[in-house]
């Protein structure tokens, strides 16, 4: 995967990584009230949700050890209401994003 070898990069060149920030934009799709087809839907939650997890496993196996580390995540608003001109894809996994961060913590 395309982030464990960008985290190993970071990690060899700088020593460590000590703050991680994250912000799974750039996808969500169609227009508001547009349903997103199940292509847009799959590449939402593909850069949005997976990306995420994936960068936050990346850095923490490598800050958990060390019981040292910063990871910020960035979501958006629509995440946390009914925001009509948003699309219903971004809604959904901005949404998921903020508890996927949270529960991330503890892993």
């Amino acid at each position: 995967v395309h982030v464990a070898a960008l985290m190993a990069a970071a990690d060899a060149r700088f020593g460590r990584i000590d703050v991680l920030m994250v912000d799974p934009a750039g996808a969500g799709g169609a227009g508001p009230g547009d349903p997103p087809s199940h292509e847009l839907l799959r590449e939402t939650v593909r850069m949005q949700l997976l990306g995420l997890w994936n960068c936050v496993r990346e850095a923490g196996a490598r800050m958990l050890p060390r019981g040292a580390g910063t990871v910020i995540v960035v979501t958006s608003a629509p995440g946390r209401g009914d925001d009509p001109f948003f699309p219903p894809a971004h809604r959904a996994t901005a949404a998921v994003e903020e508890r996927q961060a949270h529960a991330m913590l503890f892993t």
